[in-house]
């Protein structure tokens, strides 16, 4: 149960960081593009990276740290870091054909999806 709440108090923080990197980001940008985006979701990747190398290869950090940061904390600041991170571990494996229908299938049912939300609150 300590587990759980920690996962829970750690993705509001990481949703609290999001919103506040992206913020900064598009202030200081000026807001022309979205660079927020691509700075967190960039981020994310970086620091799943980092975790999963002291959790899983150097061991210092226990699993239920790792869970806490990687679910709660990261998944707070960017699900984008967990599909970067599944893609990169099948891309390391060279399990192509599983990588290929990974990629396709999230870009192209993300942008479907976006569009038939669109359309049906149209």
């Amino acid at each position: 149960m300590t587990t759980i709440l920690l996962i829970f108090l750690a993705g509001g923080a990481g949703t609290l960081a999001r919103f506040g990197l992206a913020s900064l980001v598009q202030k200081v940008s000026g807001g022309n593009l979205p660079l927020s985006t691509v700075v967190v979701n960039g981020l994310g990747c970086l620091l799943i990276g980092i975790v999963y190398q002291l959790a899983k290869q150097r061991g210092l950090l226990g699993e239920d740290y790792r869970i806490v940061l990687m679910v709660g904390l990261l998944g707070g600041f960017t699900t984008f870091s967990t599909f970067a991170f599944e893609a990169q571990t099948m891309l390391r494996e060279e399990r192509w054909v599983p990588l290929a229908t990974y990629l396709l299938a999230h870009n192209v049912l993300g942008i479907l999806f976006v569009a038939l939300g669109l359309r049906l609150v149209r």
